[in-house]
């Protein structure tokens, strides 16, 4: 006769069971991190390589941050209605879509989310609207307002300007992508991102700010701050006061730390490194607490968002 199993030895196997879950389940989910954080990294630096294949058809030309006037094709630009004739643009993330061909490789696997709402536009616009690597504007995609290269004074004749990829210094130390927080993760986590129209050309999207965004330039005007390295009125007191959440990247010039507390780096050679915010920071006296238009540079040679527009 087969004898049963006391109520000890069943308690005695769940419990050995319970243990190996306990120590299996956390290894499990850094392996699972681990092939995320692999997969991000690839996107990101297949995104350089799509970014110099561009270049390589175009005349040695960086892309540029946004495109007007591209009309309705293909059917990644993003068409507005009731803004006028002119009301099609390109941002970068849809310009070197022809070197790229998913729209996946916006994206970072770390996220899990990808662009939401805009009823009506397909999903490939919405990837290139809220694309989750951005695009380092101040060195490679100068913006040019009224007086010139850097002034941040806005209106119609203001733009983004391609220029020449041996016009940045050292490209090969400059930080050209990085994974940002992503306009589809707002504040709040919802989807968000801004309206424009052909009498605005100076507005993108998937953009990233270097750390000396909020520093006076030879016309003394600097260039375009949008989310600004420090602690910023924008993140700090504005969205607050809107009920707002911060996001991870808003003392970062947008650059996400969520790679184990560090950030994607791509580089001018399409080399691509992880980096804390600190060293991300190096050649300023950066430290997250401070004012975006205190930090100042140290030291030219390390610093690795682009030097030539500087004074």
């Amino acid at each position: 006769m087969k004898r049963a199993f006391t109520l000890i030895e069943l308690l005695v196997v769940i419990a050995i069971i319970a243990i190996l879950a306990a120590i299996l389940f956390p290894v499990f989910a850094q392996a699972k991190a681990a092939a995320k954080k692999t997969s991000a990294i690839s996107n990101a630096k297949n995104t350089g390589t799509a970014a110099h294949i561009y270049a390589a058809d175009a005349d040695d030309n960086a892309v540029i941050a946004m495109a007007w006037g591209t009309g309705a094709s293909p059917d990644v630009v993003v068409c507005w209605s009731g803004f006028g004739a002119n009301n099609c643009n390109a941002p970068w993330t849809a310009i070197i879509q022809p070197y790229m061909k998913n729209t996946d490789i916006l994206q970072d696997p770390q996220i899990g989310t990808r662009g939401r709402g805009f009823a009506g536009f397909s999903q490939r616009s919405k990837d290139v609207l809220m694309p989750q690597f951005g695009y380092n504007h101040a060195a490679w995609t100068p913006f040019m307002g009224p007086g010139g290269k850097g002034q941040n004074a806005l209106g119609p004749t203001a733009s983004w300007r391609g220029q020449s990829m041996t016009a940045v210094d050292q490209p090969a130390s400059t930080v050209m992508f990085a994974a940002s927080y992503a306009m589809n993760l707002d504040m709040n986590g919802n989807p968000n991102a801004l309206a424009w129209d052909s009498s605005t050309p100076w507005i993108s999207t998937g953009l990233i700010d270097e750390p000396l965004c909020g520093r006076l330039g030879a016309n003394g005007l600097g260039p375009l701050c949008w989310d600004g390295w420090g602690a910023s009125f924008y993140w700090e007191t504005w969205a607050p006061m809107q009920g707002m959440n911060v996001v991870k990247g808003s003392r970062t010039g947008g650059v996400s730390m969520r790679t184990t507390g560090q950030g994607i780096l791509v580089f001018g050679d399409s080399s691509t490194k992880t980096m804390p915010a600190g060293r991300m920071g190096q050649g300023t006296n950066y430290t997250p607490n401070m004012n975006p238009y205190s930090i100042q540079l140290t030291n030219r040679e390390s610093y690795l968002w682009g030097t030539q527009s500087m004074p």
